[in-house]
């Protein structure tokens, strides 16, 4: 691969790890054909695809070489290069994101299957966001395992202190009530 050398570089360059924009603006800059391939250079989806298509090309070659294995760890916010080993263990055997990325006929997804997976995202985002809310409305927020028992038994407790038959507050009453129904059809 033609942009091993440079990548990896910048990358050794910055053990602290980069952002997605920083590595594009590097490779924009220093390493001008790196985009020539595309059929649309422009496109932020193009550019970001066929960035993470090297990236997590270059994460199976660095991790296999067996003399000396380098470590790529991928994400939208933080791109780093390693040579520890527990690093490792951040890359899975199975991860959808990055066979997404490796999947090269994905780069030619149309406007609105683009726009059909960012939608995706953003409903799967909204609801982990409003699965926080109710922990937290829950006081549950700490917890690493939320079963059912627990669950019930933390609302019972709350719902009897906040209940408006008993001096509490309706709105937060309400709260609790809803975030329960909310967490009761996730927990098995």
């Amino acid at each position: 691969m033609q942009h091993e050398i440079p990548i990896k570089a910048f990358l050794q360059s910055h053990p602290e790890g980069v952002s997605e924009y920083q590595l594009l603006k590097y490779l924009k800059t220093n390493v001008p054909h790196f985009f020539k391939d595309l059929e649309d250079e422009t496109s932020l989806f193009h550019q970001h695809f066929w960035l993470f298509h090297q990236l997590y090309t270059l994460q199976i070659k660095w991790m296999e070489r067996a003399n000396e294995p380098l470590f790529l760890s991928i994400s939208a916010l933080e791109i780093k290069l390693s040579t520890n080993n527990s690093a490792k263990n951040e890359i899975g055997p199975f991860d959808a994101v990055r066979d997404f990325y490796l999947n090269r006929d994905n780069i030619n997804l149309s406007p609105q299957e683009i726009q059909a997976m960012l939608s995706n995202f953003w409903q799967q985002f909204l609801a982990l966001d409003k699965k926080s809310e109710a922990l937290k409305i829950l006081e549950l927020e700490q917890e690493t395992e939320i079963t059912l028992p627990l669950l019930k038994k933390k609302y019972q407790l709350l719902a009897g202190r906040h209940h408006p038959d008993k001096g509490g507050d309706p709105n937060q009453f309400m709260a609790i009530k809803k975030a329960f129904k909310q967490l009761k059809g996730l927990v098995h």
